[in-house]
């Protein structure tokens, strides 16, 4: 398969290799989130998460951004977020052996992700700057991955009781999951966005502003 790829092309691949029932059909299993609207009213983190963690994903996009030559300026993360873009990735890092789960997710502007992609490739393809915001979302957590190793325990006690962590230091190793697009004008995700630990951050790119939003949970 050639990148960027979502997980709607990566099904359809494997049908077409397995020659199976119509990967359109819905899957016998589903995520338990519930769907989230843009207009989903928004509730503050049950928890707060700390500065530390903030920072290793605000400064991990700032340098994602400039890989795509764009400056992105990170604003307050303290009002509400309204994830009214046109473009929106989402992808998780997953620790299996301590079942945490922390998604991320890029909210765009149309503009905003179209002036990005023509600034480097020229004539604007609408699929292919969806698949910009997509690969974006895969490189944010490539540099963060090694970012955020030394806080395995903070990110730990966000999650789960204290009574059920170990005694022993908290190693978290983090597999990348397929990352998933949506685009159109009030689009709807797949994510419950409330009633976990999480934060977001705004970025002004130029006279646009996109939304960077960061969830923590048990699976």
């Amino acid at each position: 398969m050639r990148k960027p790829f979502n997980q709607d092309q990566f099904k359809k691949t494997i049908h077409n290799i397995l020659n199976q029932t119509d990967p359109t059909e819905p899957a016998t299993q589903k995520s338990s989130a519930p769907t989230s609207t843009p207009d989903s009213q928004w509730e503050e983190s049950p928890v707060e998460v700390p500065s530390s963690i903030i920072a290793a994903f605000t400064e991990s996009t700032i340098e994602a951004m400039e890989q795509y030559m764009a400056e992105a300026i990170p604003g307050s993360s303290k009002s509400p977020v309204e994830l009214k873009g046109y473009f929106s990735a989402w992808v998780d890092l997953l620790d299996s052996g301590n079942r945490i789960q922390i998604t991320l997710i890029l909210n765009f502007p149309k503009k905003a992700a179209c002036d990005i992609y023509e600034g480097i490739f020229g004539e604007v393809d609408i699929e292919q700057v969806c698949g910009l915001v997509q690969e974006l979302s895969n490189i944010i957590c490539g540099i963060v991955k090694p970012r955020i190793a030394e806080f395995a325990k903070e990110i730990a006690q966000l999650v789960h009781p204290e009574k059920d962590l170990p005694e022993e230091e908290i190693e978290l190793t983090w597999d990348l999951g397929l990352p998933e697009t949506k685009m159109g004008e009030g689009h709807a995700l797949d994510i419950a966005i409330n009633e976990v630990p999480k934060f977001h951050v705004p970025f002004k790119i130029k006279d646009e502003t996109f939304h960077l939003l960061v969830l923590l949970q048990k699976f």
